[in-house]
Parts: C-alpha cells; structure tokens; sequence
C-alpha cells in the first residue's frame, strides 16, 4: 500500500506544483476549456466516485489531454486527507502529526461487533460475534462477525453507522455453515443506500463453494454501510461473514 500511495502521491504533487507555478506567475486569471463527465476512476479495480470531505461529487476533467482529479478525492479513497495552510502557502498530505487518518489501533482494521457495532438490524435473525460465541465455516473457527439462518425466500439486513472514519475499503469471509441441497444465499452490500457489490458477486451456493473473501473499495464520505442477506434458494441454510473488518 505504501508503494501504491507514494507513486499515487508523486502524480500529486507534479500537479500541485503546475497549478502553483500557473498560479504564482500568471499575470491574470487565465480561463482554459476543460472536458467534464468522461473521466471513470477506480481504485484497485474497484470503481468510486469522486466526492469531498462532504460528501459532495467533484467531476474529474480533461485539459489538454491530461486528467485532473482533485487530490483530496484520491486521498480521502485512500484514507488519508490534505490540508491547506494559506498563511505559508503549504499543502500537506495526511495528518501533520505524522498519524495515518482513518486507522485503528488495531493495525487499521476495525472488527464488526469487536470494534464497530451495528445500529440497526431487520428481517430476522442475525447473530453478531461477539458477544455470541465462535462459530465455524468449513473447519476454520471465527470470532468476530455476523451469521444467519435464512429460511426460503427470505432477507435480512443489518447497518453500520461510519460517518466520518474514513474507512476505504471492507473485508471479509463469506460462507456457509450448514445448509440443505438447494440453498443459495446471496449478501449485497450497500453504502448510503447505493449498491457497491451484487448479490450474484457474493453468493453461496450449495455444491458451489465453501466460502469465498471479500474486499471492496468504500467511496469516499460513506456515511453507512448496509449488509443484505438473501435466500432465493430452495431450502434454508445458515451462512456467516467473519474476520470481518472496515479498513
């Protein structure tokens, strides 16, 4: 990440330093014809949009062939921030304390239910570990998560509050833990209502796999984060989401 973030960082400042000099030493205000609204980004191949501190989308634009997105944008993605000091002309990266905005003590992971508790559940039963007990997908015990026994045709949804975290990205376990020939248990995930990972991307499947990782991009300024838990299958079954943590 720190090779990824000081290349990312290089590419910022060249820019900072063009908008400077344009700045310091243009003898007027210039206008420039700028093209907005074809530029996509991503971030380790998971798309985001662009927003502030905000929460606002700022439109990435192309000037002169060349792509210009404003840098907090990029590190607000990356969970790290920039402040401008006017009084000595001075922009800085991440906290000038030399701490790394967003992360926990815990190496930067914030476990759900460990670190981080839900706010508001609804459509049956999910159990959240802790303060329940293990439990064990495919042999391998887990102690932080969230598991659910989803009977045909039913969904369940439960809700993080992460509104000013900064977390950029969300990782975890998916599976099962017991079930009938013929369930299929889906989990979609949503921030601020806005759909970041389908249910087909994240399914279990009876027959089809034992448990598949998870890591997703968050988009800068999430306020929530929302797991759905879906069974469109033909019989119930139990699956879980464990090791879980925002980062």
């Amino acid at each position: 990440m720190k090779q990824k973030l000081q290349g990312i960082l290089t590419g910022i400042v060249l820019t900072t330093l063009l908008f400077s000099t344009i700045t310091a030493f243009a003898a007027a205000p210039t206008t420039i014809d700028v093209i907005v609204g074809t530029v996509r980004t991503t971030l380790f191949g998971q798309e985001f949009v662009t927003r502030n501190a905000q929460g606002t989308i700022i439109e990435p634009f192309i000037h002169n062939g060349t792509a210009f997105i404003p840098v907090d944008t990029i590190l607000q993605a990356l969970g790290e921030n920039a402040q401008w000091n006017a009084a000595t002309n001075t922009l800085n990266f991440g906290d000038a304390t030399g701490q790394v905005a967003g992360q926990a003590a815990t190496g930067g992971r914030v476990y759900l239910e460990n670190d981080i508790q839900a706010v508001q559940s609804s459509g049956g039963e999910i159990l959240r570990h802790p303060p329940n007990p293990t439990f064990t997908m495919q042999g391998t015990p887990y102690s932080t998560g969230l598991s659910t026994l989803r009977p045909i045709g039913t969904q369940a949804r439960i809700t993080y509050d992460i509104v000013g975290r900064n977390f950029t990205r969300f990782s975890g376990i998916f599976g099962g833990i017991n079930w009938f020939g013929g369930t299929s248990i889906s989990l979609t995930i949503i921030a601020d209502g806005r759909t970041i990972s389908q249910g087909d991307n994240f399914m279990f499947t009876s027959g089809n796999f034992d448990k598949r990782e998870i890591s997703i991009v968050i988009p800068p300024g999430t306020r929530e984060i929302e797991f759905v838990f879906q069974n469109s299958g033909r019989n119930e079954g139990r699956v879980a989401l464990g090791n879980a943590f925002f980062q």
